[in-house]
């Protein structure tokens, strides 16, 4: 399971990585001198170069494209980063009265990490912070949860806490957003937010030695329907649900198989080998 999350998690940034380092050597051609000698790329560079006009015209649609696209990542990674700073800084002032809705001392002890309880009566749990990570609740959550389905919610949120999920949410979203021309991107990143959250129902099975407290939360949070997150849905916190819903409830019927959860298509798949292919040829013939 943990080598499905992390595995995901790696193909996003690594197919990130190479996506980004190709387009940064069709833009910065005139300052590259290096060029490999990819001998079984020939019959590309001489398709490429018998045609002058051809050659000269892919060549600047690419270093437009590379130049967009850099563009849209400052962009949204700016964005994002703007808008959850907003979020958290509104939440950071509107917090609950002290003393009307408290944290168990021994259970704030087990998580190790800060709880703060904002005013609504929206359902909502969410880690939130990429560097000092913290749990956040609503004031409806703790009214409608017993204690035992409220340690299960948040030692789900400590996990993510644990994991820095919040600045690799992060990550994911904006490298999501910035390359969606990669079609098999979207697909990992629904695949490793879905086993982000079985990883973490896992992790509460596993503390509380019982799945009875998280099934209970899981069935009262489906019935409820009042679940809505207390920041702007582009801010990259970790929340409880509804997210990978079936797949969780999946998992406590049959706690000793791991649920199926399709990574993706072959079509997808394909399309995204070829386009990257074609990205790697023409930036090695642009440097050349």
């Amino acid at each position: 399971m943990l080598i499905r999350r992390h595995g995901s998690f790696a193909c996003i940034i690594m197919i990130g990585l190479l996506v980004y380092s190709l387009l940064s050597f069709i833009l910065l051609k005139d300052w590259i001198t290096f060029r490999p000698g990819w001998w079984w790329l020939s019959w590309f560079h001489d398709a490429v170069r018998t045609r002058g006009w051809a050659y000269n015209g892919a060549v600047l649609l690419l270093q437009i494209m590379a130049l967009v696209i850099m563009i849209r990542t400052l962009w949204y990674a700016l964005q994002i980063w703007l808008l959850h700073r907003r979020s958290m800084s509104r939440l950071l002032a509107s917090t609950a009265e002290p003393g009307q809705y408290e944290i168990p001392a021994s259970l704030k002890k087990l998580l190790g990490y800060p709880v703060m309880i904002i005013p609504s009566g929206k359902l909502s749990a969410f880690a939130a912070g990429w560097l000092r990570p913290r749990i956040v609740v609503t004031t409806g959550l703790l009214s409608l949860f017993d204690s035992e389905e409220l340690k299960a919610i948040l030692l789900h949120e400590q996990y993510h806490c644990r994991q820095r999920d919040p600045l690799r949410l992060y990550i994911v979203k904006v490298l999501g957003k910035s390359l969606r021309f990669v079609p098999v991107l979207r697909g990992l990143v629904d695949y490793y937010i879905i086993w982000d959250e079985l990883c973490a129902d896992r992790y509460v099975i596993r503390n509380m030695r019982t799945s009875e407290g998280l099934a209970g939360v899981l069935l009262k949070w489906s019935a409820a329907r009042r679940s809505a997150p207390p920041v702007h849905e582009a801010a990259a916190v970790a929340y409880f649900a509804p997210t990978a819903m079936n797949y969780r409830i999946l998992q406590l019927l049959e706690p000793g198989r791991e649920p199926e959860v399709p990574l993706m298509k072959l079509r997808k798949a394909a399309v995204t080998a070829a386009g990257l292919l074609f990205i790697f040829m023409m930036s090695v013939d642009v440097c050349g």
